[in-house]
């Protein structure tokens, strides 16, 4: 019999919201125990917690018949019930007597309190914190806190573009709870440099992280260390740990031109004679002097003695080779100015190149993706 019909049932006779000479355990005895449960949380989803409180008293009655399951799932939607009556201690209470009748509350029964009643679970968990271990009633074994734990889901492996890559990060706690993602070097963990925002609880949308630090400078390759922390509603945290290595993808960048070689350049001088007029004259002159200077004299005695066999002649002539020598032999360099105007060119139109590459090559590393990869995960 579905929860629906048993609802129209029991309005009908008068158990549920009326019939003030009916008790709960009237009820009891005329529905079972599963129907009882299902009409329960209809009125609750119906917004009718008086009735939902009204069915559940039939269902924790002793002479019900209710299974440990059964009576520990009826005191937590019965917690629910003072939940929506504001009674928060009251409902503390109710999930300890469900604790209490049978510690194994399942995790989907407690997604199913979150989805009747948003503080729920916030509550069980505070509950389960305050009173566990709980002293067992006979037969029955002890409540132990579950404690609670969070791992974290992401790529092995990526490639990210440096202008618009996200890493996604997904936090997947036990339990509801809200989390944060840290980012730290490997070899520096307490130095956080990046920290997403807080993770509503219940949320399940990733965490982009966007391959940069809180300052917004992209990261430099090395290792990374994550890091995911939960808390629950009851301030119970868990933490979970992994490393990251980031590398920048090699890129084709251009080549450099080579600086302006010396076999490139032109001479930038060249070599001329040297002509000495001055020297040419001396030479003369000293010549003209060895033939003349005794006949000038006219002395006899300067020449008496002297060979008569042209050495004189001699003499005048090397001189006045001399001379000719010192004119025509001598050698100095001479700039080009064509050339040295073609070797500055060119060598700033070298630079310019080499500029150019240099620049270019910068912003193609600027702009080489981002590869990711897992190095070593949490538990």
């Amino acid at each position: 019999m579905r929860a629906a019909v048993v609802v129209r049932m029991l309005a009908a006779a008068g158990l549920v919201v009326g019939g003030a000479a009916v008790t709960p355990r009237h009820v009891a005895a005329q529905v079972p125990v599963r129907q009882l449960l299902a009409a329960a949380k209809q009125h609750l989803l119906d917004l009718q917690p008086d009735s939902a409180g009204t069915v559940l008293r039939a269902v924790l009655e002793p002479a019900s018949g209710a299974s440990a399951s059964e009576r520990a799932w009826g005191y937590s939607l019965m917690a629910l019930v003072r939940l929506e009556a504001a009674d928060r201690g009251g409902a503390q209470t109710m999930f300890r007597l469900a604790l209490q009748a049978d510690a194994r509350l399942p995790v989907d029964s407690v997604g199913v309190l979150r989805e009747l009643q948003s503080e729920a679970e916030g509550v069980l968990q505070e509950t389960r914190r305050l009173y566990a271990p709980v002293e067992a009633a006979a037969g029955q074994p002890q409540v132990t806190r579950v404690a609670l734990s969070v791992r974290f889901e992401v790529p092995a492996e990526t490639t990210l573009a440096v202008a618009d890559g996200r890493l996604p990060i997904i936090p997947v706690p036990s339990r509801r709870a809200r989390s944060v993602v840290t980012l730290a070097l490997a070899d520096a963990p307490g130095a956080i440099l990046w920290r997403s925002d807080t993770v509503a609880a219940g949320r399940t949308a990733p965490v982009l992280w966007p391959v940069r630090a809180a300052d917004g400078r992209l990261v430099s390759p090395g290792r990374y260390q994550f890091a995911v922390t939960a808390e629950d509603s009851a301030g119970e945290q868990a933490r979970v740990e992994w490393v990251m290595a980031v590398e920048r993808v090699a890129v084709d960048s251009q080549q450099v031109p080579a600086p302006v070689g010396a076999f490139e350049l032109r001479a930038e001088t060249t070599m001329v004679r040297r002509r000495a007029p001055a020297g040419l004259a001396l030479g003369l002159g000293l010549g003209a002097a060895a033939v003349l200077l005794p006949q000038a004299l006219g002395r006899s005695e300067l020449n008496s003695g002297l060979p008569q066999d042209g050495t004189a002649m001699v003499a005048a002539g090397s001189a006045v080779v001399a001379g000719l020598l010192g004119f025509t032999g001598g050698r100095r360099p001479q700039p080009v100015p064509e050339n040295i105007q073609y070797n500055a060119d060119l060598r700033q139109q070298r630079e310019n190149r080499i500029a150019e590459a240099l620049a270019a090559n910068a912003r193609l590393v600027e702009a080489a993706p981002v590869r990711v990869r897992l190095e070593r995960g949490g538990p």
